[in-house]
């Protein structure tokens, strides 16, 4: 029996080839083999959000994934039969591989019956119902093959006119402490025309339960608002009650104040709780000392002793406690108490146990870049928690990467690439504060995280037969969100020093052909400071989803004021010159949910530089740069512009030439579902960079409203994208339509040479915008 399955085992490879093998001989007599759903026909569907939500809800339970299923597909799936053959023959292998084959492939195969059509039928019908088209009906019909053992399932859903209010009688009559008007029409979420849907009655309870616990009503459910709708008074439409549930208890009615609070906190090994402390009215209980010091934890739990009770604060407690990264957990648990002058009270348990101090993560990776770079890479991170007892976290983040350049053949030699390896090692250390450093606001919690943030990076960066240049920077920065979809990010001092340690007769060469890159390449200081403003609105209901962030900075402005009028410049510091310079950007998204498979995504960007004073080059790292995978897909990174630009004779640097001091850019993006988590997308890219001032050895790169036209590239293309719930792996190919051309000659003037297509192929993670 042994040998048998040891036998059996090099036959699987063999069965991997086999697709076309009839499934009849796995299939029980009398039964049908399931291969996915055929076509969902939907009839006098009506265009309102309901039907988009009942659209999306009927269809997940009417789909069923079939053997093989692609991509997470209900419709496409593999021909494979092996996984049954492994089922059968492999059930009882007792070697090692033969288990862990027979565990990872084998398989059932799905039958028609396992998938119950009417019974999914009945719950699509029950589903529309939930969403107030009364009367739908929802009939599967089954496809058969040619050979009558395997069949598709299908339905046809006819959809009734909607139910709608025709009159709201609100009857639940409690009178909070603030007075809170429960039937507030410009708070509450029926009104009269609107579709009786379950949704809606749901998100009204949730509504009315969430405005009484904030006000002190800790036991009041949204099980306690009670609905009746009468169908029959008026044909076509409902006449709806609110009223209170029959089950409503005493204490769900009455309103509930805070009481002695009590905060537990656990070391990592659970000891014994044997001291306590009375801190700002908390009873803090703990072993030998507390993890956290007593006036951060303080400040962050929002329930006072005599306060009436707000689920908000509860709410607001846990996130600000989470946001110390020092605790494995937080528990919250009330016991009720009733005083004898009638007060209730609600006594309220804390309980945190610590987490580990040390976090450490090992990252390998291999990058494929579109400019034709490509090489492995190692990082190390190491984050210590609760460094000075107040939440801090201390992080150490050691990188490596190599690269060479590939694909490229040069002009004069038939093969042989660019010769261009380059090398990354980075080293850097960030103290994170889970709260302002800011006097004034050193205490004071926030509804959503804020912190505040110090960085020390120092990185060497070498391109062998060119340059090698290090780099040492410092940044401090504050982060908030004083509202939901509002952040503010501000960096009152960030400084970095790069200093080239190493430059050959190659690279020298470029410079003195190009000295605009010359200027940018110097070793040079930037002093900055910047602010960040971000706002996006969060409405999972709503089909539009927008985006704003602006983002502004200045170099060497008030440094600059330091020195004596008089002093020839470049004003130098510590031996280097610094930069000075001016810097704004804008990027606006819009997205907007055609259906529940398609959408549409747009984006708008527009950044400039300006360079002035000690400086008139703005320093490379901060210019702008066109082309890849997140910008023009038509053109790989860092060949496009500035304006009409193009060098002459190609060579190893010419992406260094590729800067500008003006970018703008506008995406559109069309995507669609097609099979499971699989989406298709085609897009439209347009944009350039520009200079704003005049560099002769970089021709027709300025600006120019007489040629802005001809300057704007145009690229399309078509993309995959497949959703693994975790991230989006992303596929682009693009085509250049139009490059940056002022020689008058026709627009599409990438498309002439037909055995060339200008293509571009884009490896991402993530969505583009």
């Amino acid at each position: 029996m042994r040998h048998r399955h040891y036998l059996s085992i090099p036959l699987v490879s063999l069965l991997l080839t086999v697709a076309g093998c009839s499934v009849a001989k796995y299939i029980p007599e009398g039964e049908t083999f399931y291969t996915g759903m055929g076509k969902v026909k939907i009839e006098n569907a009506p265009d309102i959000e309901e039907m988009r939500l009942a659209k999306g809800d009927v269809t997940r339970v009417l789909s069923y994934k079939p053997n093989g299923s692609l991509f997470g597909s209900s419709r496409a799936r593999l021909p494979f039969t092996y996984p049954f053959w492994i089922q059968r023959n492999l059930a009882g292998a007792t070697d090692p591989l033969g288990r862990w084959v027979y565990k990872n492939f084998g398989s059932e195969p799905i039958l028609l019956s396992t998938v119950n059509p009417p019974l999914r039928a009945q719950v699509g019908k029950q589903v529309l119902e939930e969403y107030g088209f009364f009367g739908s009906t929802v009939v599967p019909h089954i496809t058969y093959d040619k050979d009558s053992v395997t069949a598709k399932v299908g339905y046809d859903i006819t959809m009734s006119e909607p139910l709608r209010l025709d009159s709201i009688d609100y009857r639940v009559h409690i009178v909070t402490p603030d007075s809170l008007d429960l039937q507030d029409p410009s708070t509450r979420l029926l009104h009269k025309g609107d579709v009786l849907s379950v949704w809606r009655l749901e998100s009204e309870r949730q509504r009315i339960a969430s405005a009484l616990r904030d006000r002190g009503y800790y036991y009041f459910q949204p099980g306690d608002i009670h609905y009746d709708a009468d169908t029959l008074a008026v044909p076509g439409k409902a006449q709806l009650r609110v009223d209170l549930s029959d089950k409503t208890t005493q204490d769900a009615l009455r309103v509930w104040s805070v009481g002695q609070v009590t905060y537990d906190l656990y070391d990592r090994h659970r000891s014994a709780l044997t001291d306590s402390t009375l801190y700002d009215g908390i009873l803090f209980r703990y072993h030998d000392q507390p993890p956290v010091k007593l006036r951060f934890l303080a400040s962050r739990v929002r329930l006072e002793d005599g306060q009436v009770y707000n689920e908000r604060y509860q709410t607001a407690t846990i996130t600000s406690l989470s946001e110390l990264e020092t605790f494995a957990y937080t528990n919250f648990s009330y016991t009720p108490r009733h005083t004898a002058d009638s007060l209730s009270l609600l006594d309220v348990s804390m309980v945190s146990m610590e987490d580990k101090p040390y976090a450490a993560e090992l990252e390998a990776t291999y990058r494929l870049k579109s400019n034709n770079q490509t090489g492995p890479g190692l990082a190390l991170s190491i984050n210590k928690r609760n460094v000075f007892h107040g939440g801090e976290t201390l992080s150490m983040r050691l990188q490596g990467n190599y690269e060479w350049q590939t694909g490229y053949r040069k002009s004069n030699r038939e093969s042989a690439a660019w010769d261009i390896n380059s090398y990354l090692f980075l080293l850097s250390t960030d103290l994170k504060f889970p709260r302002l450093l800011i006097p004034g606001l050193y205490y004071r919690p926030f509804t959503y995280p804020a912190y505040s943030k110090l960085g020390l990076t120092a990185a060497l960066l070498s391109r062998s037969g060119f340059y090698r240049q290090m780099q040492f920077a410092y940044d401090m920065e504050y982060r908030f969100e004083p509202f939901r979809g509002v952040r503010h990010t501000v960096r009152p001092l960030s400084v970095s020093y790069n200093h080239l340690v190493r430059r050959t007769a190659a690279f020298d060469e470029a410079l003195a052909a190009n000295p605009g890159l010359g200027l940018s390449f110097r070793n040079q200081f930037i002093p900055q400071a910047s602010y960040l403003f971000g706002f996006e609105t969060r409405d999972p209901l709503s089909r539009h989803t927008f985006s704003l962030e602006a983002y502004v900075s200045e170099a060497g402005n008030l440094l600059s004021l330091c020195y004596p009028k008089g002093t020839p410049r470049p004003y130098r510091l510590a031996g280097a010159s610094f930069a000075q310079f001016v810097k704004g950007t804008l990027e606006l998204r819009y997205a907007y949910q055609i259906s529940s498979a398609v959408s549409l995504a747009t984006r708008a960007y527009g950044g400039a530089i300006y360079s002035y004073g000690n400086q008139t080059v703005a320093p490379y790292t901060e210019q702008f740069y066109s082309g890849g995978a997140n910008s023009l897909r038509g053109f790989n990174v860092r060949t496009l512009g500035p304006g009409a630009y193009s060098p002459l004779t190609p060579s190893p640097l010419s992406f260094l030439d590729r800067t500008g001091d003006l970018r703008l850019e506008a995406n559109m993006e069309l995507r669609a579902k097609v099979v499971g988590d699989l989406e298709v997308a085609t897009f439209v890219d347009a944009g350039n960079i520009w200079l704003l001032r005049e560099d002769p050895s970089k021709p027709d790169a300025t600006i120019s409203t007489r040629h802005f036209l001809q300057d704007v590239a145009l690229s399309t293309g078509l993309g995959l994208r497949y959703d693994l719930s975790m991230l989006v792996v992303r596929l682009d190919l693009g085509v250049a339509l139009h490059s940056p051309d002022r020689s008058g000659g026709q627009y599409f003037n990438t498309l002439g040479d037909k055995h060339n297509l200008p293509l571009a192929l884009h490896l991402a993670v993530g969505y583009p915008f």
